[in-house]
């Protein structure tokens, strides 16, 4: 079935003020004597169903609860999960029943006055609904009037009054008291609270109750309450504006936030602020371990013992950093070519967070390689890819092979480096210039003729590429031991080769009386031969 929990809590009224909480009921906790408890399933009459609920008046107000189940038709039930499994709560369930009739009702202090003070700091009750199944596409279709009936002074001059609202969608709703009129929250003395059933529509409908409870305001005004992480311990700082008959606070610790809180200090911290001064206060938990967040919770108590519990602050301790940060490069990944412009990429962490990230780009030697002039590329963070990155234009370099490795330095100043990655650079294409006629006579001289350019993928205009650093290597492939038959040199005033306009051209004397096919490699050097392209040609004797 579908379900959405209905949890009461109080607002908090006053900004900077603590919130203090009466329960009234809380299914949350376990100790009830009685068993899990249902009424109404199955072919249960109609009409009003009744059971009673006891437990400590530390999680039932009053000690008990009368529970009134009316179901003038359908069959739906209510239960209730307060000794089993956690999580605890209290559930009404349509059970799939069509034109559902019916009302669940929940009343503390029928038999016996309750007696309770709810004015404390207090100002409404706060309902908050979660995972509910009454909207379809955002719209109000199965919407549950609930209505909070409350009675005081039946002792002296008795006032009831109610409050009710309309549960729609997820979302919190509000009894505000200022709408209870006449009633004084000092001196309640019954408490009621209805779910009625009316709507047609709500036969699938199911309604979770967690806790009815109220939490508001106290007189202590606190201005801060802080975590200060140290080596092994965490120093916990607060400080009040004003103090009104406080008594002293605890300190509570948990390792979650939602967690068990355990108090830490041995004694109360004694008050010293008053109604129109407040007070600094510290103390420090030692004994904790490096690494791990802690929560911490302040409670104030005040001179009738009432105590108010603050929100959590929350700290981690570290010792001394000296680890250096964790960093990997993520692009170019190792022994793959890349072309035009590509963005470097790098993963760092360190616990103390990362200050800088830069890239260094070399030519190989079996190490970290030579410095060609592009050492410390500092790299921004991309908060969408989680990566530190560099653009880098690759055609301000030749193609060849190149390496590359990233340094990082953490917020502490401790250096970490990365493996180093080793990548090439392919921007070149050879454009071969061959004579037209295939019948090329065997024993002729025939110049070997190309062109090298920017590949047209990376700039469509193929601007020539004037480099000496080649290597022009014909040979003859076809045999069984490829037999070399001319190998042209790379270097100033070499005459191997020579660059006639934006032509290379090599001189090549080819065998008589042969018919060859020839091989021709373009070979960049000096520092880690790369191929640059290859052609053939033939000759006929």
């Amino acid at each position: 079935m579908k379900k959405f929990l209905i949890a009461a809590v109080i607002i908090i009224c006053a900004t900077g003020l603590a919130q203090a909480t009466i329960i009234i009921d809380d299914f949350t906790k376990n100790g009830t004597p009685n068993n899990d408890l249902t009424i109404g399933p199955g072919t249960n009459p109609t009409g009003d169903l009744t059971a009673t609920r006891t437990g400590p008046t530390a999680n039932i107000m009053g000690g008990t609860c009368n529970i009134t189940f009316n179901r003038s038709t359908g069959n739906s039930s209510v239960s209730y999960y307060v000794t089993g499994a956690p999580p605890y709560y209290a559930e009404y369930s349509s059970a799939y029943t069509a034109n559902e009739v019916g009302y669940w009702r929940m009343e503390y202090g029928k038999s016996a006055n309750l007696n309770a003070d709810l004015s404390y700091g207090a100002s409404a009750i706060q309902v908050d609904i979660v995972n509910s199944d009454m909207c379809f596409s955002g719209t109000d279709t199965r919407s549950i009037p609930t209505t909070l009936t409350v009675t005081s002074g039946k002792e002296t001059t008795p006032v009831t009054a109610s409050k009710t609202i309309n549960i729609k969608c997820d979302g919190t709703y509000n009894f505000n008291f200022g709408d209870f009129t006449g009633v004084n929250f000092a001196d309640v003395d019954y408490i009621k609270i209805q779910f009625d059933f009316i709507n047609a529509t709500q036969n699938n409908v199911d309604v979770a109750v967690t806790k009815i409870y109220t939490v508001g305001t106290t007189l202590i005004q606190l201005a801060y309450f802080q975590a200060i992480p140290g080596n092994g311990q965490v120093t916990l700082k607060w400080s009040t504006e004003s103090e009104t008959d406080n008594a002293g606070f605890n300190l509570y610790r948990a390792t979650a936030e939602d967690g068990e809180y355990k108090i830490i200090n041995s004694a109360l911290i004694a008050a010293e602020g008053s109604s129109t001064q407040g007070a600094s206060y510290e103390y420090t938990d030692t004994g904790l371990r490096n690494g791990k967040t802690y929560y911490y919770k302040l409670e104030d108590i005040d001179l009738n013992g009432r105590s108010t519990m603050h929100e959590a602050a929350s700290a981690t301790p570290m010792g001394e950093d000296t680890t250096p940060p964790e960093i990997s490069i993520i692009t170019p990944q190792a022994n793959v070519a890349v072309q035009d412009g590509v963005t470097f990429q790098a993963k760092a962490f360190d616990f103390s967070g990362i200050y800088t990230v830069s890239f260094s780009l070399r030519e190989p030697d079996g190490g970290e390689g030579i410095p060609i002039g592009y050492d410390d590329l500092e790299a921004s963070y991309n908060s969408a890819s989680g990566y530190w990155e560099y653009p880098f234009n690759t055609t301000v370099l030749q193609d060849g092979y190149y390496v590359i490795f990233a340094k990082a330095i953490d917020n502490e100043g401790n250096e970490g480096m990365s493996s180093v990655v080793s990548f090439s650079i392919r921007n070149w294409a050879v454009i071969t210039m061959l004579p037209s006629t295939a019948n090329n006579k065997a024993g002729r001289t025939m110049p070997i003729k190309f062109s090298l350019r920017i590949a047209a993928s990376v700039d469509p205009a193929m601007p020539f590429v004037y480099n000496e650093d080649l290597v022009i290597v014909i040979y003859d492939k076809t045999r069984p031991r490829p037999i070399l038959w001319q190998q042209s040199l790379f270097g100033k005033g070499s005459k191997d080769y020579r660059i006639n306009a934006e032509t290379y051209i090599t001189n090549f004397q080819t065998k008589k009386n042969f018919n060859m096919i020839y091989f021709v490699d373009i070979v960049r050097y000096p520092q880690n031969p790369i191929l640059l392209g290859t052609f053939t040609f033939a000759t006929t004797k």
